[in-house]
């Protein structure tokens, strides 16, 4: 059996594990040491791979605040005709491979993602103010019902 090593992006063995030329299961001579990572990583994604993450993975409280935050990053579409004209784009050149009822979908899918988030008048001690949020999201609910 061989040496084990594992390395740090920087070049650095983090973890070492003897081998001992032995079959079965061995303790190794080398102490096992994990320290935390405090490296920052870079992660790049297509807005598409933040929609399948976003559709397809629950996410609790904490993960979800930093999804908002890469989601808020990436930029969005002024129009919604700029919106249309980016998936037009995307479903005859990179997309072309998506059959019509997919395609539809996507499109869909990017209008959800275009339209306003629903507010919230937690705080407010003003009637108007909250008889204006709630109007804004029962408009919004209506809007996204009728999408699909």
């Amino acid at each position: 059996m061989t040496d084990l090593k594992f390395t740090s992006p920087s070049g650095e063995t983090t973890i070492k594990l003897e081998g001992t030329g032995r079959l079965g299961t061995v303790a190794p001579k080398t102490q096992l040491h994990i320290t935390e990572m405090n490296e920052k990583v870079a992660l790049v994604l297509t807005i598409d791979e933040l929609k399948l993450i976003d559709k397809y993975i629950e996410l609790n409280d904490e993960t979800q605040s930093v999804f908002d935050k890469i989601k808020d990053a990436y930029p969005k579409p002024k129009t919604l005709t700029d919106l249309i004209y980016d998936w037009w784009s995307d479903i005859f050149t990179s997309h072309s491979d998506l059959d019509m009822e997919a395609s539809i979908e996507d499109l869909v899918d990017r209008i959800e993602l275009f339209l306003p988030k629903e507010q919230s008048a937690a705080g407010s001690q003003n009637a108007y103010v909250e008889c204006s949020v709630e109007g804004f999201n029962d408009c919004l609910t209506k809007i996204k019902k009728k999408l699909r």
